[in-house]
């Protein structure tokens, strides 16, 4: 199920933990028919909250042609694939990257005039003691609802509440409870789909009688440390 990004995924820069590409001489691939099967064989898999989506980058500066990418988001987790050609040969390539969480200033400041408004108008309508409990006791319980939103398994909310400026920030953060299950679940998605990719790869080049070679890891050595890191916390128990 597709839900609105309100924006917020595409201001974002992802931070790259992982770059992989392949260069394959004299040979001439298929974009489309490329991005079909990956895009084919992960709906088979059926993976849960993950999405997949073609995302344009420009190829240079202002005015450039643009290259479309493939992309696999769960959560704020995702790979960005392409398969293009360069000069006389094809390449492919992929990152595995996490859009970072961060708050504007001005949804920061948007999200006080809304809680402001709220208080004010439940002294209004209740008066000081009585608006201070209900809204106290509203607040408590809409805490407790999205706290237990997976164990509920209310997953297409879950996914929907992380995207909404400012408030799907302090839901990860403080009310999205951490489990051993959902540190599983992410390597699981990230391994199956840097496994596909990689089987995809293999056999385009094979069907058009090509030799196999490595894909060559170009991830500069701090975003290796920082994926290195992350592997860490996420497999922690």
């Amino acid at each position: 199920m597709t839900f609105p990004t309100f924006g917020i995924w595409r201001r974002k820069k992802p931070e790259v933990y992982e770059y992989k590409h392949r260069f394959i001489d004299g040979m001439e691939g298929a974009t489309e028919e490329f991005y079909q099967g990956i895009e084919g064989e992960l709906k088979k898999r059926e993976v849960p909250s993950m999405e997949i989506s073609r995302e344009e980058y420009s190829e240079g500066g202002f005015g450039s042609s643009k290259r479309i990418y493939l992309r696999m988001r769960r959560e704020r987790l995702v790979f960005d694939v392409c398969s293009a050609p360069f000069g006389k040969g094809w390449f492919y390539s992929y990152r595995f990257a996490e859009i970072p969480a961060c708050l504007m200033i001005w949804e920061l400041l948007l999200a006080f005039a809304l809680l402001a408004g709220l208080v004010f108008s439940y002294i209004l309508l209740f008066g000081a003691l009585w608006g201070a409990v209900i809204i106290g006791s509203t607040l408590l319980g809409i805490g407790v609802l999205l706290h237990n939103s997976r164990s509920l398994s209310f997953f297409g909310l879950d996914d929907f509440l992380m995207r909404l400026p400012v408030f799907g920030i302090v839901y990860e953060v403080v009310l999205r409870k951490e489990t051993y299950y959902l540190e599983d679940t992410r390597i699981m998605y990230m391994t199956l789909v840097r496994d596909m990719i990689e089987a995809h790869v293999k056999e385009a080049v094979a069907e058009k009688g090509f030799e196999q070679q490595p894909f060559v890891d170009a991830t500069p050595d701090v975003h290796r440390q920082l994926m290195g890191l992350l592997r860490l916390q996420r497999t922690a128990t």
